[in-house]
């Protein structure tokens, strides 16, 4: 998914009411659909739109990302069968069997460090057809204060919610501030999930 940068989100008093509300029922509602009262305290929040084309940015930047890294981790495997082949070559442990099996195996691996290279990680047949400027979501990054131990203590959390385009429900959330930078938890999964569509 992609994400273009957006300089947009600047909701209103009446859309950060509505955030608020979403997701302090979110929080104090548990897994069995029962409402606690937590004593929900927003004290500071953040928001920010989630595009079509601002998905397809975070999928790009971060399938570069895990290709660099793939790329790196073949290489390392690569030096260390050379070294290894070099060195039972040297010492003459090494019968024409294994010699082979280790021939194999490095041609395997530049093989496949040539192909991660050439991956051109822009093919992506998502979001075909639809508007770029498409309100997916709002990510809210909010810090909250909640009551446990029956309101004789205080909790603070900075959680990123994932809300939908009016607001009124959450579709994911993460603990990490950055979390609308992680495509895989949010923009992939939870928005497959809501929107019952496969991104790949």
């Amino acid at each position: 998914m992609a994400l273009l940068a957006l300089t947009a989100v600047a909701p209103c008093s009446i859309n950060e009411q509505i955030y608020e509300q979403t997701i302090a029922d979110y929080i104090q509602t548990d897994q069995y659909g029962q409402w606690m009262d937590l004593g929900f305290i927003v004290l500071s929040m953040k928001t920010r739109a989630c595009t079509t084309t601002e998905s397809i940015r975070i999928l790009l930047k971060n399938r570069e990302k895990e290709r660099s890294e793939a790329i790196a981790a073949e290489e390392a495997i690569l030096l260390n069968m050379k070294l290894q082949m070099d060195n039972r070559i040297k010492s003459g442990n090494i019968s024409g069997i294994i010699k082979e099996i280790y021939k194999t195996n490095i041609d395997f691996s530049k093989q496949r460090i040539e192909a991660l290279r050439k991956a051109n990680p822009s093919e992506i047949g998502l979001y075909k057809g639809l508007d770029p400027n498409m309100l997916l979501g709002i990510y809210v990054t909010c810090k909250y204060r909640i009551s446990i131990q029956w309101g004789n203590a205080h909790q603070e959390q900075r959680e990123t919610f994932l809300l939908t385009p009016d607001g009124r429900k959450v579709i994911g959330k993460d603990k990490q501030e950055n979390a609308e930078e992680q495509p895989f938890k949010f923009v992939k999964t939870e928005l497959s999930k809501y929107y019952g569509i496969e991104l790949t």
